[in-house]
C-alpha cells in the first residue's frame, strides 16, 4: 500500500520530469527507490550526455567522467580539485590543440598561406581555446586550493616562461590531506 507522502513524492518527481529538470532514467530510478527502497540496480559509471556529479568524484575507471569533470564544474572556483581531475582535462585539451595544429600544418601552401580548410581549423582552435579558458582557469584555481594555496597564484601564468613553469610544478604537487581552508579533501568526500 502506498502512503500519501510517497504518492506526493512520485507526483513531484513526475512534475520535475515533465519540466525537463530530471531525465526519464532518473525519474524511474527515484520512483523505484521510493517504492521499493534502495534495492535497485547500481548506477552505471558514466552517464551521457554530461550530467553534474551526484556523489562527488567519478569512479577511478571512468576516464570520460574525469575528463569532463572540469566542464561540468565550468565556472566553479570554489573547493578543491584532484591531480587526476586536472591532468585528465589537460590531456584532452593539449591533444585537441596538437591535432588542430597538425591539420593546419598539413593545409599550408608553399608560401605559408592557409587553405580555406586551414582557416576553418584555425578558427575552431581559437574558439576552443576561448571556450575552454574558463574551465581551464577554474580547475587550476581549485588545484591550487587543494594545496591550501590562494587561487590568485594563477596570475603567475601571465609571467612569460617562468610563471607557466611555476604553475606547472604546482599542478604536479600533491594536495593537503584532510580538510583545509578551501574545503574537505576531495578523496574523502
Amino acid at each position: 500500500m502506498i502512503d500519501n507522502e510517497t504518492l506526493a513524492s512520485i507526483e513531484n518527481l513526475h512534475r520535475l520530469k515533465t519540466e525537463g529538470v530530471i531525465t526519464e532514467e532518473e525519474f524511474e530510478r527515484s520512483k523505484e527507490k521510493l517504492l521499493f527502497g534502495n534495492k535497485t540496480a547500481p548506477r552505471p559509471a558514466m552517464t551521457w550526455p554530461l550530467s553534474a556529479p551526484t556523489g562527488g568524484l567519478p569512479d577511478e575507471a571512468d576516464h570520460i567522467g574525469w575528463i569532463t569533470l572540469p566542464l561540468r564544474r565550468f565556472a566553479d572556483f570554489q573547493g578543491r580539485a584532484t591531480r587526476k581531475e586536472f591532468w585528465m582535462f589537460q590531456l584532452i585539451y593539449v591533444a585537441l590543440l596538437v591535432i588542430g595544429v597538425v591539420f593546419i600544418g598539413g593545409t599550408t601552401g608553399s608560401y605559408g598561406e592557409f587553405s580555406p580548410f586551414g582557416n576553418v581549423v584555425l578558427a575552431l582552435i581559437v574558439l576552443a581555446i576561448i571556450g575552454l579558458l574558463v574551465p581551464q582557469t577554474a580547475v587550476q584555481v581549485r588545484r591550487l586550493h587543494d594545496q591550501d594555496r590562494s587561487g590568485w597564484l594563477i596570475l603567475l601564468n601571465s609571467i612569460p616562461y617562468v610563471g607557466t613553469l611555476v604553475i606547472l610544478v604546482l599542478m604536479i604537487l600533491k594536495g593537503t590531506e584532510g580538510e583545509n581552508r578551501f574545503g574537505p579533501d576531495p578523496y574523502s568526500a
